[in-house]
């Protein structure tokens, strides 16, 4: 199990799962082997220079955990992450970003139809 000992959020979401992956596998279901995308959520963090630290070792089948968006007065009333979601969209909108795959050996797959 790939696990981030460094990121007690990421921590506590391996341990918040487990039950769920126990299940699955019980059931021949298949779930991704790690995880990241977890960060402080600072006002000033700078998604750029964090994103890529996200896939050092990630083994294939992993799943990085994004909430781009655009942000509109209804979401500022309900999200205060609202400034890190628009940061998160352009960065992975950036032309920078397929390069950055590329760099660490990684394709984004598609959706399956109808999902």
């Amino acid at each position: 199990m790939y696990k981030r000992l460094a990121d007690q959020k990421a921590i506590a979401l391996d341990i918040l799962s487990s039950g769920f992956r126990r299940l699955a596998n019980r059931h021949g279901l298949g779930v991704n082997p790690a995880f990241a995308g977890t960060y402080s959520f600072a006002k000033n963090a700078d998604y750029a220079q964090i994103f890529p630290k996200f896939l050092r070792g990630l083994p294939n089948g992993s799943v990085v955990m994004c909430h781009p968006g655009f942000v509109d007065a209804e979401l500022q009333r309900l999200d205060p992450l609202t400034t890190l979601r628009e940061r998160e969209y352009f960065f992975l909108i950036d032309e920078a970003f397929p390069s950055l795959l590329d760099a660490h050996g990684l394709t984004l797959l598609p959706l399956p139809p109808n999902s």
